[in-house]
């Protein structure tokens, strides 16, 4: 299995696709960064992917990126193979892992890296501190709210990908800083 240390650290994942169908959607960027010992160490995996030439200029629009961009970076099996790599047994979460896994199982991730839920962490690690522990306060509601106040992950709201902005939100989950800044922000 490989390092023993390496069952204690994070990779967090984001995609941004084509759209929100595995069947008629691929991936086109991808995003990993590493928490090792529950600290953001700034070791990440992030790449864009050639894009399909039928790609939605809507989708365009919403990534801000135009499809002159997409000519020149890796394949998609190419970044597949290296965010495999990067992963390298370590626990892999993402804010969305149903639409994650599904996208990244199809473009060839081994079906074996299973991909967790951030926020059951998050949940966990204030658990008995309302309403933030509770199964129905979602990302959306951390979004809309806490996030916009919370240090250092308010910096990180408007990245491309939001997996520096999930490191951080777990970092400070795990060092108490994230129950202590939600009680003066209430």
């Amino acid at each position: 299995m490989g390092n023993p240390n390496m069952m204690k650290d994070i990779v967090i994942i984001d995609i941004e696709s084509t759209g929100v169908d595995t069947d008629t959607n691929e991936i086109i960027g991808i995003s990993s960064v590493l928490l090792q010992s529950q600290k953001v160490t700034g070791f990440k995996y992030e790449t864009w992917c050639n894009a399909p030439k039928d790609f939605d200029k809507e989708a365009l629009k919403i990534i801000g990126k135009k499809i002159g961009f997409f000519e020149d970076q890796p394949s998609l099996s190419d970044a597949i193979k290296n965010l495999g790599d990067f992963i390298d047994s370590r626990k892999v979460v993402a804010l969305n892992p149903t639409f994650c896994s599904a996208f990244l199982y199809k473009s060839g991730l081994s079906s074996e890296i299973e991909i967790e839920d951030a926020l059951t962490i998050v949940r966990k690690n204030l658990e008995g501190f309302a309403p933030y522990d509770y199964d129905d306060f979602r990302w959306s509601d951390w979004l809309s709210g806490p996030l916009q106040k919370i240090q250092p992950c308010c910096h990180h709201l408007k990245d491309d990908f939001d997996t520096m902005l999930i490191a951080k939100f777990l970092e400070i989950s795990f060092n108490d800083n994230l129950r202590a800044q939600l009680e003066s922000v209430d």
